[in-house]
């Protein structure tokens, strides 16, 4: 997946493919190296060339470079291995804003294309730690010994913008735009997987894939949807969360503790008052009640356990100290009076 700038040259509508001669895939013919001032051919034969980026210069043949020579006034140095234009020459060469066009082919397929540099392309400087101070100018053309060595460098690629499938193993080469009014427009390369063929036909695999409006504004409604949906199920939880943890917890009571309350002697058992207890041997002990002095008078007294079973009939009145009768009950209770061994009346 890559793809390139539709915006930054000028297109042609010409796909070389690699070279499958040799170790480097895009080469190219040059077919003539023209001046736009003169019209004079820089080459006396087309000659076939590489493009390598890593290179900096251009690697011409050195006939093509003694043409290079008469053409600009250029000046070959030994000891920097380089082309060097004085002040002087400098001067002219911008007043005469001469252009070389490159005529390119390709190897295979018919068409040529046409990328110009102008001078100002050419006009290079050598600065320390190459040389010292002051800077110097040259001209950045070097000499091949042999066809192998001719290259188009990042010279050239300063004009020329460079488009490479190595997927389907073609590539152009266009002449660089440069309108700063230009808007950027992207095209994807696909892959080859990813495009569909009728009877070996690729159908559009270098047309970009746009999403229409209605489909971004979906997409759009949908994922604030779902984040909408999200953050309410988040707001949700952290709310009855916050609830379960405001609600006090109520301390479980033994069962023990629930119904009889405990006491150092043991377990209370819930009883009317229990300090007298009545004893059939004496009077003294009876626990007597006061009831209401304005109720009939009887004649007689019950005397009865806590129970409530009369055990014994006493027909004698008690008086009080104020000289009015009353009449003693006992409360029943829930406890039963232990029988005495051979007292069969109880």
């Amino acid at each position: 997946m890559g793809g390139y700038d539709e915006s930054k040259f000028v297109p042609n509508n010409l796909d070389w493919k690699f070279d499958a001669q040799d170790l480097v895939d895009i080469s190219v013919n040059i077919d003539s190296i023209i001046s736009t001032s003169s019209q004079n051919n820089m080459l006396t034969k087309s000659i076939k060339t590489y493009m390598d980026s890593s290179v900096p210069h251009i690697w011409l043949p050195i006939e093509a470079c003694q043409l290079f020579e008469a053409e600009f006034g250029i000046i070959w140095n030994d000891a920097l291995n380089l082309y060097l234009v004085n002040q002087t020459q400098h001067d002219l060469l911008v007043a005469r804003n001469t252009s070389i066009v490159f005529v390119l082919s390709s190897l295979t397929s018919p068409g040529t294309v046409n990328i110009t540099l102008p001078y100002a392309a050419f006009d290079l400087t050598l600065n320390a730690p190459l040389v010292a101070n002051p800077p110097i100018r040259y001209f950045p053309l070097k000499r091949a010994t042999n066809s192998s060595q001719y290259t188009l460098g990042r010279t050239f690629f300063q004009e020329a913008y460079l488009t490479a499938d190595y997927e389907r193993r073609n590539f152009s080469v266009s002449q660089c735009n440069w309108d700063p009014g230009a808007q950027s427009k992207i095209i994807a390369i696909l892959s080859p997987s990813s495009v569909s063929t009728i009877n070996g036909t690729t159908l559009q695999p270098n047309k970009p894939f746009h999403l229409s409006t209605g489909a971004i504004v979906s997409i759009t409604v949908g994922g604030a949807g779902i984040f909408a949906i999200t953050g309410l199920v988040f707001y949700c939880l952290a709310i009855k969360l916050r609830r379960k943890r405001q609600v006090p917890s109520i301390p479980q009571r033994p069962l023990d503790q629930e119904v009889y309350p405990q006491s150092a002697e043991g377990y209370v058992k819930a009883e009317l008052d229990g300090n007298n207890f009545h004893n059939d041997n004496t009077k003294d002990n009876i626990q007597e009640m006061e009831v209401d002095p304005t109720l009939p008078t009887p004649k007689f007294a019950q005397v009865a356990e806590i129970d409530g079973v009369v055990r014994s009939t006493i027909n004698e009145t008690y008086v009080e100290a104020d000289g009015r009768e009353i009449q003693i009950y006992e409360m029943p209770a829930r406890e039963e009076v232990a029988k005495e061994i051979g007292d069969s009346t109880r």
